[in-house]
């Protein structure tokens, strides 16, 4: 059995504002949201070996094999960057949720990225800092954010323009995963043949609530004063064609929260609870219905 000789624990994020704007001349959409992660965890453990060795626990769940893992794919870039002829031995502990709008995957390649960094010894410049920001817009765009070391980031462009948060605050929510994955570009094909015009006055003017968000986030205000903000794009064209993930919300919002919201382009639903003794509670009363049910804290 391989020893593994460090580990780093890759966070699940959530999309506390979500807006999408235009699509751009190379297929993608501009967009304007606000990252947060979170305390729900994978953990990714590496050890030196002869050749790129990947595996995970647990084995039922199904991820992408081969070039299609993101994993296998932070490790090639990374090889090929720096001219690394060294191989990992890379054992991820899956314990978000796959294809649950929470950015597992492009958590798990910036922590791929910063684990491989370390165990292969390759120096800590300002060149090196450069050349992984490239390796992560290749990878996508949520990568770039779990790169950073804040806890938040207002996200613009694809998501890869990063603005951080700095000295934000901490709170608290109940995550439920409705055990249904949403398609990514089945939502954003869903989005652009509904918006004709692709990008509105209303849109816009929703858009301005970033901001007003992010300052309740540095002023560290009481969540009361910042759920109404909460806004995501791709809620409405999900809840309309799932109906797990509409009872999901409709399971929060019947609960004492504060706030409900869709993260991503789904299918995972959050609560903002005012402490984490009401968040417990809210758990105890959901766990039977939604074995994939945590309470987290945000930030």
């Amino acid at each position: 059995m391989q020893k593994y000789i460090f580990s780093i624990r890759s966070p699940a994020k959530l999309n506390l504002f979500l807006e999408i704007l235009d699509r751009r001349p190379d297929g993608y959409h501009n967009l304007k949201t606000l990252f947060a992660k979170t305390s729900l965890c994978d953990e990714i453990h590496f050890s030196p070996f002869r050749r790129l060795q990947i595996s995970w626990t647990p084995k039922n769940i199904r991820l992408p094999k081969g070039r299609d893992n993101l994993i296998v794919r932070a490790a090639m870039e990374l090889q090929k960057t720096f001219c690394i002829r060294e191989g990992a031995g890379i054992h991820l502990v899956k314990n978000i949720p796959v294809g649950a709008g929470l950015g597992g995957g492009s958590s798990n390649a910036a922590a791929t990225l910063r684990g491989l960094c370390r165990l292969w010894k390759i120096p800590r410049r300002p060149a090196t800092r450069e050349k992984l920001t490239q390796i992560a817009r290749r990878l996508g765009a949520d990568v770039s954010f779990f790169l950073q070391d804040h806890p938040f980031c207002i996200g613009e462009g694809t998501g890869d323009i990063l603005r951080p948060l700095p000295d934000s605050g901490k709170y608290w929510a109940v995550l439920l995963y409705p055990g249904v994955s949403v398609s990514t570009p089945w939502a954003y094909q869903r989005l652009s043949r509904l918006r004709r015009p692709p990008l509105t006055p209303l849109n816009l003017t929703r858009a301005d609530n970033l901001d007003r968000l992010a300052v309740c986030l540095r002023r560290r205000k009481p969540p009361e004063e910042w759920v109404g903000l909460l806004f995501n794009r791709f809620e409405e064209i999900v809840l309309s064609r799932f109906p797990q993930v509409r009872k999901a919300v409709s399971a929060l919002r019947t609960r004492p929260t504060l706030g409900v919201m869709m993260s991503g382009s789904g299918s995972s639903v959050f609560g903002i609870v005012p402490d984490p003794i009401c968040g417990r509670e809210i758990l105890n009363q959901l766990q039977d219905a939604y074995p994939s049910c945590y309470l987290i804290r945000i930030g």
